[in-house]
């Protein structure tokens, strides 16, 4: 006869262990692998086939819940032996109800604000105003203060040629020293070194092939 051998706990506290016999949250799980499978059991032609997590939660001082963010997978196709899928995430506006925000399709290519995706990242913006300035898609913020030397922040380009990458940066000298040093541009880097070929000034002066145009 084997020993019997706790698998599963409930505790007096209604917190739920599996794998433990003193859970320490409302679902505790130890294991050397541990795993959460979800599987929806549908028929593979459904509309919109896959399992997901939904958070609920209280919103009001009646204590009313509603339904919030959500994690879930898409089956890319209702094709018959198509087993291609992607991953969804919505997330709730108040006053709105919740919609998807971002993908991630089987390819493993990345929309924001769209849902077909056709490149490894892909932004859809969208409700800006006419002439506001401070509404961006992308906003890089290095708030970096360096003692000495120079700090980069900016996109860079790598195409595997001679390591050679191609970039563009908002440049900016030791401890900002006065914003007339900012200055932005674009170049190439060789993996040790900056190559600066364009460069702006705060001014509105451009220089090629000379990083202090007057």
């Amino acid at each position: 006869t084997s020993a019997v051998s706790q698998r599963f706990r409930v505790d007096s506290a209604g917190l739920v262990g599996i794998g433990t016999g003193n859970p320490l949250t409302i679902l505790d799980i130890h294991s050397a692998t541990p795993r959460i499978q979800i599987t929806d059991t549908s028929a593979y032609s459904v509309a919109n086939l896959g399992g997901g997590i939904t958070f609920k939660y209280i919103y009001n001082s009646s204590g009313t819940y509603t339904t919030g963010p959500n994690i879930s997978m898409e089956k890319e196709s209702e094709a018959d032996g198509n087993y291609g899928a992607a991953l969804k995430f919505t997330t709730r506006l108040h006053g709105a109800s919740a919609s998807e925000k971002m993908r991630i399709t089987g390819a493993g290519y990345v929309g924001i604000g769209m849902t077909t995706p056709s490149v490894k990242f892909n932004i859809e913006g969208g409700g800006h105003s006419a002439n506001d300035y401070t509404q961006f898609d992308i906003l890089i913020d290095d708030s970096t203060n360096i003692a000495s030397g120079t700090a980069y922040s900016g996109i860079r380009y790598k195409i595997q040629q001679g390591a050679v990458n191609f970039y563009g940066y908002n440049r900016t000298y030791a401890n900002g020293t006065a914003d007339a040093n900012v200055k932005y541009g674009i170049g190439f880097y060789g993996g040790s070194t900056y190559d600066d070929k364009i460069t702006i000034t705060k001014a509105g002066n451009v220089g090629i092939g000379n990083t202090s145009p007057t």
